[in-house]
């Protein structure tokens, strides 16, 4: 029997779509994986460090199960918010990974698809902005920026973080805000307030002197 080994283009020829590309771990970025896991590393495929755009893991997620579980009275007063409470400060500690985990994002290949980083690069403001709202301190989110990301759009975060952080503060207390408070946009309650504990004081001496003349002359 003979065979013929002659290579025939046109009949071995094959098609460009046929071509995939080689899958990589995100993680390590090894082609040794299978169906579930990373054979490198051991990370599950499953896994994706941001998540899809305002999935569960994104600045939008956390915020809405951090309102959840409060109390139902703040839905209507806001105000009454206790931003020193645990929930808060994890809440906090929430929002930092987060964008710890945005940063690295945008320093690593395959994570965020060109698409996308409008998007998360929205997120990521909105995160530096809630932070500072809660009293975060902003030289921390300057330290997270300068050490963890080289990035355009890292450094377009780090210019906006030195813009606004002396613009956006830390949200008063619902005391201090209900003291400051102008009543018909003039008088402060806390004026008010002092002024009738001075009155109030000044009235009570004046009867109490008064009731210690009377015993002295005896009226």
């Amino acid at each position: 029997m003979n065979y013929d080994f002659q290579t025939l283009p046109d009949v071995i020829k094959v098609p460009q779509s046929a071509y995939r590309p080689i899958k990589r771990c995100q993680n390590c970025q090894s082609v040794f994986i299978n169906e579930k896991n990373c054979e490198s590393c051991g990370r599950s495929l499953e896994y994706h460090l941001i998540g899809e755009l305002f999935s569960a893991k994104s600045y939008y997620g956390i915020k809405e199960r951090y309102v959840e579980n409060q109390n139902k009275l703040l839905y209507f007063f806001p105000i009454f918010e206790n931003k020193n409470s645990a929930s808060a400060r994890s809440y906090v500690r929430n929002l930092s990974k987060r964008f710890s985990d945005l940063l690295t994002a945008f320093n690593s290949n395959n994570i965020i698809r060109p698409h996308q980083r409008k998007i998360f690069y929205a997120e990521s403001i909105e995160i530096i902005n809630e932070l500072l709202r809660y009293s975060f301190d902003s030289q921390l989110i300057d330290s997270l920026l300068a050490e963890n990301d080289n990035s355009k759009i890292g450094q377009e975060l780090l210019f906006y973080l030195h813009q606004e952080s002396h613009q956006i503060e830390a949200e008063s207390s619902w005391a201090k805000t209900i003291l400051e408070y102008r009543v018909f946009g003039i008088l402060r309650i806390n004026f008010i307030l002092k002024s009738f504990i001075t009155v109030a004081t000044i009235c009570l001496l004046a009867v109490s002197y008064k009731n210690i003349i009377s015993l002295q002359f005896g009226k």
